[in-house]
């Protein structure tokens, strides 16, 4: 899947760049690299990231998914008792694995 010319290989960046160009960057013209940046910037931090619907959260937005999911996550993390960062990691994905 990640070798070289692969359709699948890039298509989570593929479709965000899409998305942005789509929603954002096909409608305005930017008079300096800085402008255009700042505009993305705003874009991702302001709209994507918190607030726009998300397929992989079963179609809520990142602030919805942690509010109705915080008092699970915030319990299971307490449970955990282990000492090393791999454990740990495998502790919190097969969390997000089961709220999925």
């Amino acid at each position: 899947m990640s070798r070289k010319g692969s359709c699948c290989d890039n298509a989570v960046a593929e479709n965000f760049f899409g998305l942005i160009k789509k929603e954002v960057l096909n409608h305005l013209h930017f008079e300096t690299r800085a402008k255009a940046e700042l505009v993305i910037f705003d874009y991702i931090s302001g709209w994507y990231n918190p607030s726009r619907i998300h397929s992989k959260l079963g179609y809520v937005s990142p602030n919805e998914f942690e509010a109705e999911n915080y008092s699970q996550i915030k319990t299971k993390l307490n449970s955990v008792k282990c000492c090393k960062k791999s454990q740990l990691l495998v502790e919190l994905t097969n969390l997000v694995a089961a709220m999925s």
